[in-house]
Parts: C-alpha cells; structure tokens; sequence
C-alpha cells in the first residue's frame, strides 16, 4: 500500500482521478466516480476513504478489499475478481453492491448498509450467518 503523498498523487494522475483529497494517514476522498476495472490491479494500491460517486474495481483480479473506500454514495462493484472474504468492503453503500464470480464462503464483512440491491452469486457461499442484518434481509426479501 502507498503511504508516500507523492507516489499516491502519481498512482491517481495515472489512473485519471483528478478531483480528490489526501488527509490523515494518506486516506483519499474522491469526488466523484472511481472506475478500477480491468487494471489487473492485485491489490488496491491506496486506503480510499469517501467516494461521492461510484466504485468499480471488477475484473481486476484482486484478493482483497482491503483499501476499499469506506462509504460510496453509488453502487460498488466488486464482481469477476479472486475475492475469498468481504472483509474490507464499504461500511455504506448507497446505490447497488455488486459482488457476483467471487470465491467467498460467507457474507462476513458485507457492508452494515447497501440503499440498492445486494447481487452476488459465489457458490462457495455456504452461510448467510456472518451477514449484517440489513443484508441479509434484503438478500431474503429482494425488492
């Protein structure tokens, strides 16, 4: 993970974020959408705080979440990646949360709120028993 201001304005400049905010212990907040799709990324290089917008980081063969923004007020998308856990995922979701062709075997760690649809369909899942409340009752009562 990046924890040099340089190198981390460098790695948003590649990526084409332009309108954000670096505080504290190098969390950014973005301005807007955050499009990580099919960057082969591994790994989230940087600790993501707020995003106002959406988060896509599908098809970008990560492991983990970890540097998953905190809150996103739009969908987050997570789908066709290498993800064993949830641990690391938004704590907020206000639009869908996406999590489809994952390797997880429970909901552990799925965000406490999502104001959209929770979509995921990992075979491996054996248990809705770790899930938040909220996500569980909408996994069950979709809308």
């Amino acid at each position: 993970m990046l924890t040099d201001r340089r190198a981390i304005e460098e790695w948003l400049t590649q990526i084409g974020i332009t309108n954000y905010t670096i505080y504290g212990t190098f969390r950014v907040n973005v301005y807007g959408n955050v499009n990580l799709s099919g960057r082969g990324l591994g790994q989230l290089p940087i600790q993501f705080g707020v995003v106002t917008g959406s988060f896509d980081c599908s098809y970008s063969e990560l492991i983990s979440l970890k540097g998953a923004p905190l809150y996103v007020s739009g969908t987050f998308n997570c789908s066709y990646n290498s993800l064993t856990s949830l641990e690391g995922a938004p704590l907020y979701v206000g639009g869908d949360f996406l999590c489809t062709h994952n390797r997880f075997t429970s909901l552990k760690g799925a965000p406490s709120y999502v104001g959209g649809e929770f979509v995921y369909n990992s075979q491996a899942l054996r248990t809705l028993e770790e899930a938040p409340p909220y996500v569980i009752e909408s996994i069950l009562n979709p809308r």
